[in-house]
């Protein structure tokens, strides 16, 4: 098969994602190619692209913009024309994709706007995931209503809706998927293909006695520095922390407009290495190697105010780190409460405090909740169930 990825911002989880899929698409044998915004696009997939030939030769870059807007229709442009012109390395036949797999809410956009106006030959799968993207409750609600109107009428140009968490099948599945209000007299198939990772190596240490009290407890959290990821909640919850005797080193790694806000709330409430107060705060540039950090956290805290599915707290789980998560969106499906981790009020930094001195002064059960996490994370979110999910969904169905 040949196979097209559309996708605005190749950053954070989405784009690990999606370079998971292709990885998966081109070791099947399949070919595969990434249109997105390089632009956009995170140190992250750069240093994929620095050391993937194979993924690099495949990435075609135009610009796409976040808001809508007629500039999106030059994006459609230039996808038409690049779609149109491109040339097997064989022959002078036009390339035909078996499927287009559009991610996020541009992606899908403009994945299913190709076969609206006849971009695509018919006969090509369209595939939409929409890792939250225009299903978030956060723009508004005259915004929401306008999204959930605009996925209705793309609804009839989608084959195949292949949602990465129970929540986002859920959302979409309410708000979208009612054929009565959608006009479509076929719907798109919806179903859930989880998100997934590779196999890691777990490491499940004991914690050293006093942890916390003796020794700083090292607590790290990875993600875009922006306001919906709820770093501010992390280092509110080290005040906390501080005012009850805790030691703890809070590491948050990342890039993004929110930095410069971020680090201001740590020098106002004196948790920088230079107050020598007992809790820390260390705002880092985005790593590079994310699962090497987080072996040498003992917890990992992912405070978003939503997420769609939640891969830092699943990677946690599989290294073996004590997680802590929000109690939204897609991680609900990721972090069992009490179970593989613990789920926490969003936007409550006392309660995030609370988590965390659980966890410090009941070790022995923490360690049985990371075990717990360690052997879900390997079960339930693996990343070849994920990849021949996605392919099972290109290949067109045969009555």
């Amino acid at each position: 098969m040949r196979i097209l990825f559309l996708l605005r911002n190749a950053e954070g989880g989405i784009r690990t994602h999606v370079v998971t899929l292709m990885r998966g698409a081109l070791e099947y044998g399949h070919d595969a190619l990434l249109i997105t915004d390089l632009k956009q696009a995170d140190g992250g997939f750069h240093k994929v692209l620095e050391l993937e030939p194979e993924i690099r030769k495949r990435v075609v870059s135009i610009p796409m913009k976040s808001a809508p807007g007629p500039w999106d229709l030059m994006t459609l442009w230039l996808l038409f024309v690049g779609l149109n012109s491109a040339r097997s390395s064989d022959s002078e036949q036009v390339v035909e994709f078996d499927a287009v797999h559009g991610h996020g809410a541009k992606g899908g956009l403009f994945a299913r706007l190709c076969r609206a106006f006849g971009i695509l030959p018919k006969a090509t799968r369209v595939v939409y995931t929409p890792h939250g993207g225009s299903l978030h409750k956060m723009h508004g609600w005259i915004f929401n209503q306008v999204y959930v109107w605009i996925e209705r009428w793309l609804a009839r140009y989608t084959d195949v809706v292949l949602c990465e968490s129970r929540y986002t099948l859920e959302q979409y599945e309410s708000r979208v998927g009612r054929a009565a209000k959608t006009g479509v007299s076929a719907k798109p198939l919806v179903s859930l293909n989880r998100n997934g990772i590779d196999p890691i190596e777990p490491v499940l240490d004991t914690w050293p006695e006093g942890l916390g009290r003796v020794t700083p407890v090292r607590i790290k959290a990875f993600g875009l520095l922006r306001d919906i990821k709820g770093f501010d909640v992390l280092i509110q919850a080290g005040h906390f922390l501080r005012q009850r005797g805790y030691k703890a080193e809070i590491e948050i790694s990342g890039q993004g407009k929110s930095r410069g806000a971020l680090e201001k709330l740590a020098r106002d409430l004196k948790l920088r290495t230079e107050d020598q107060t007992g809790v820390t705060v260390e705002i880092h540039h985005e790593t590079s190697n994310a699962l090497y950090e987080m072996r040498e956290a003992h917890i990992v805290v992912q405070p978003s105010r939503f997420e769609s599915f939640g891969l830092v707290s699943l990677e946690a789980q599989a290294t073996g780190c004590f997680t802590i998560a929000s109690n939204v969106g897609g991680l609900v499906d990721v972090v069992h409460d009490k179970s593989t981790g613990l789920l926490v009020e969003p936007s409550n930094p006392e309660a995030l405090a609370d988590a965390i001195e659980w966890a410090l002064k009941h070790p022995a059960e923490a360690h049985t909740i990371r075990a717990r996490g360690v052997k879900r994370a390997a079960t339930d979110f693996s990343s070849e169930q994920m990849i021949e999910g996605a392919l099972n969904s290109y290949r067109r169905q045969t009555t």
